[in-house]
């Protein structure tokens, strides 16, 4: 029985790539999205109270050199609300420059899941795989930003120091652990010009 599940789900996955590879989109709709359907196949179509924020941190970090963290405090001062917190961050503002989607692409195989146990993480995790195994495709929705501002943000963005993104080793037995007294937010350490904060 182990290994007809082992076949079912590498048919599943053959099946998830032929939809990815022909321009649908199958995960969950990106912040700008929300989820349609386009001659039968699923697809995002542009959620334009949303997308005014994309649109936004997309010029203030390109066009006014703005960084990500004082992208976040604006966006969230003029009550930009992400899908899965009560507001933006450093990093789901870099999450979202980095995005090929609001260029019209489709990006699979982005992130792997770690089963618990396997590289002496105590429980289940998500890493990002390195860009040269996403899987990228022109999809059929539609650009919330334009090329040339998108590819001018990724030069910018390599230029930049950003924390490295989790690899699924655990490096600090305190990690994910310490949390502030005062919100409850998992603390983490930020580099600052001169000192470590």
């Amino acid at each position: 029985s182990r290994r007809e599940l082992k076949i079912i789900t590498k048919r599943l996955q053959r099946g998830l790539k032929q939809t990815v590879s022909e321009g649908a989109y199958i995960a969950n709709p990106p912040y700008g999205y929300e989820k349609t359907v386009v001659d039968k196949k699923p697809t995002l179509k542009i959620k334009e109270d949303e997308a005014y924020f994309v649109r936004m941190m997309f010029d203030m970090y390109v066009n006014q050199g703005v960084g990500c963290y004082t992208i976040a405090e604006t966006v969230n001062s003029l009550g930009a609300k992400p899908r899965r917190s009560d507001q933006f961050g450093r990093g789901t503002v870099e999450h979202i420059i980095k995005n090929p989607v609001y260029v019209g692409k489709i990006v699979w195989d982005r992130t792997k899941h770690i089963r618990k146990g396997k590289r002496g993480n105590d429980k289940k995790i998500v890493i990002t795989n390195p860009e040269e195994k996403w899987i990228v495709t022109t999809g059929i929705h539609p650009p919330i930003v334009e090329e040339d501002l998108f590819y001018k943000a990724q030069e910018i963005l390599r230029g930049r120091y950003h924390p490295p993104s989790n690899d699924g080793t655990v490096k600090n037995p305190l990690a994910g652990v310490v949390k502030c007294g005062m919100c409850g937010s998992t603390m983490q350490v930020h580099k600052t010009k001169n000192r470590w904060s």
